[in-house]
């Protein structure tokens, strides 16, 4: 009656119970969100062919936003793991649920894989990858609780393994201190990385452009980490410090750090002058042939009530 893979989505609720699992809306989205079936195919599936795609070179070195990024996720994966478990132990099956999946939407299969990915048609360092394969395999292990089948079968191509090694009867990955400063670092840096993106879409810049950043503050004085990992998702050529932003830029706070973008070898003023002018024209014009309307008479005496209610509210 279900897709194979779409039937692993039914063998949690035996767990927690039909009616007052799917009574509550956190949890309703918990299960549509955390199960993405499109024509059999899960998002587990695309991170696995992108990591297996690449290409291997060991006399590559590895890059230093590629060690800042292990560095962050071996302590995201060892926090989760400590969440998760306590969540089991409460019986709080659909916050556990709800967790599997941002680490893996988000965290793994987001931020962790666009930190550490290669250039396009460029290989990556045997450490970096090996690595990444570790981290897959413990995610897995976490997801296969709620998704067995779909683990069990990614499990077994990641690496050659005995037709009688299943993940069913692994080991669930241990899980030990968490440092949580390292956590906080990174959550600024994807704070820095949001706000460097937003400057390039409201002010139409392609991702492919690279973007010079400054920092409002004395190098020394400066306690920002993962600075090589901002450069590479923001596209940033170029970093300084500065005592005060340049006239013209984009600037915005995060934490009580400044950061600001310049921006005038990149925006052609006069031409974002005339999209200006070219928009207020037609704002303009629009207001006029909706004030027409409004002004005669017959139009509001014969026109159905809905419609004068709309031209009004244009």
């Amino acid at each position: 009656m279900t897709p194979r893979i779409a039937a692993q989505s039914w063998r949690l609720t035996p767990k927690i119970g039909f009616s007052g699992f799917f009574q509550s809306s956190k949890n309703k989205i918990a299960i549509t969100n955390a199960i993405k079936v499109k024509n059999r195919r899960i998002c587990t599936w695309n991170t696995f062919r992108l990591i297996k795609g690449w290409k291997v070179n060991d006399k590559v070195e590895q890059s230093e936003a590629s060690k800042e990024a292990i560095k962050w996720f071996t302590e995201k994966i060892n926090y989760s793991l400590k969440k998760i478990d306590d969540h089991f132990s409460k019986f709080r099956i659909s916050d556990a649920l709800m967790l599997v999946y941002t680490l893996i939407r988000d965290e793994f299969s987001g931020w962790y894989l666009e930190a550490i990915k290669p250039a396009y048609q460029q290989p990556i360092d045997r450490t970096t990858y090996d690595q990444t394969l570790d981290f897959f395999d413990k995610v897995l292990k976490i997801l296969h609780p709620f998704m067995p089948f779909i683990s069990e079968e990614i499990y077994k191509l990641i690496e050659d393994r005995n037709h009688k090694d299943s993940i069913m009867v692994s080991e669930m990955p241990a899980f030990g201190r968490v440092h949580r400063q390292i956590l906080k670092d990174f959550e600024d840096a994807k704070e820095i990385i949001a706000a460097i993106r937003n400057i390039r879409q409201e002010n139409n810049i392609a991702q492919k452009e690279s973007l010079h950043l400054a920092i409002t503050s004395n190098e020394s004085d400066y306690d920002g980490k993962y600075l090589e990992v901002i450069k590479k998702l923001a596209n940033i050529e170029s970093l300084k410090y500065v005592s005060r932003s340049e006239e013209g830029a984009a600037t915005f706070m995060v934490k009580t750090t400044q950061y600001s973008v310049p921006l005038g070898d990149i925006i052609d003023v006069e031409e974002e002058r005339r999209k200006l002018e070219e928009e207020l024209n037609y704002n303009r014009g629009f207001l006029r042939s909706v004030m027409k309307k409004l002004e005669n008479e017959n139009f509001i005496n014969n026109a159905p009530e809905k419609v004068v209610a709309m031209e009004k509210k244009k």
